[in-house]
């Protein structure tokens, strides 16, 4: 249509007399195809204009991913005539590709929201840095926690932490979500298929689903902090000193399910198993049965092996893997 107008304006002493017949001068109407000239013209700029605005989350994605479908050698230059976009913008979405790739805004945002709560925003991200640097591990419950905490403080009577405000939280420090630093142990694959082939049919055979029962230990670290915290993106997951206090847990069940078992309490200054304990509470337990019963065992070294009357212990490989 720009064009149209741009070459009628070029010709306009050829259609002098035609436009005449509409009884019009030809200077009224040459007018009025500059003003029409102008508007085109300002439409124009205005779509430069928001060609120029900034781009949302999913629209940054978008060009991301038809980047990446170009030809590896395609120079910056040429891509962004392809994605139609300048090239000082391409050049910026590359060097925050993963800034960008972890964005959980929503995706019309067109930028990170800012909070409402500044104050809060502020305090907390304080204290959060304070405890990073103490090595204290951090999750979702105590960070809305405190949230809600130095709200109160700061007279912020309105203000909820809500999962939504933790998530932009997050987003807007960068900070994420990860799992502190473990230990990993060897597993006897071959001897545990061997179990498995040779053992385990002989005990189910020989007692039945119902009458197979499983006990094993676990540690119940009731002051310990959470394995998994927040931490700033570029920052290690340090765990720091945890807090050791804890008691020991046997849990028993058969195949079936059953609940009814009895339970006793014992103590000794460590709060672990120990071969006493084990050895007391088995046989205990033996004297509550009329029937024969298999109870598989990990081959720790407080479980010793010895007769009962009712129970036979069956042991496993030593270090069997992970189901």
């Amino acid at each position: 249509m720009f064009r149209k107008i741009e070459l009628l304006t070029t010709n306009v002493t050829s259609i002098e007399s035609s436009l005449n017949f509409y009884g019009e001068s030809f200077d009224e109407i040459k007018n009025k195809m500059d003003t029409v000239v102008n508007i085109v013209n300002g439409m124009e700029n205005r779509c430069i204009m928001a060609s120029r605005s900034a781009l949302s989350i999913s629209e940054k994605k978008s060009v991301l991913a038809d980047y990446d479908k170009l030809p590896e050698k395609t120079n910056q230059r040429l891509a962004a005539q392809q994605l139609g976009i300048p090239q000082s913008t391409l050049n910026k979405l590359l060097k925050s590709r993963n800034e960008i790739s972890y964005c959980t805004e929503s995706q019309n945002r067109k930028r990170k929201r800012e909070s409402k709560s500044k104050a809060t925003d502020e305090a907390l991200f304080m204290w959060f840095k304070q405890a990073s640097a103490m090595n204290a591990p951090i999750n979702r419950s105590i960070l809305m926690t405190k949230a809600n905490d130095l709200a109160k403080k700061m007279g912020e009577i309105n203000f909820n932490a809500t999962d939504g405000w933790l998530t932009r939280w997050k987003d807007r420090h960068d900070i994420v979500y990860k799992k502190l630093h473990g230990e990993k142990q060897d597993a006897d694959a071959s001897g545990a298929d061997s179990w498995i082939k040779t053992t385990w049919p002989t005990v189910l055979n020989k007692y039945g689903p119902e009458n197979i029962f499983n006990l094993d230990e676990t540690g119940l670290y009731y002051r310990a902090t959470p394995d998994y915290c927040m931490v700033l993106k570029n920052a290690p997951a340090s765990a720091g000193k945890k807090n050791k206090a804890r008691i020991t847990v046997a849990l028993t069940c058969n195949m079936t399910g059953v609940k009814n078992l009895p339970v006793d309490y014992f103590s000794n200054i460590n709060a672990w198993m120990t071969s006493f304990i084990f050895e007391s509470y088995l046989r205990k337990w033996d004297s509550t049965f009329d029937h024969k019963i298999g109870l598989i065992l990990d081959n720790c070294t407080v479980h010793p092996n010895f007769s009962l009357k009712n129970i036979e212990l069956v042991f496993l490989p030593l270090n069997p893997p992970a189901p």
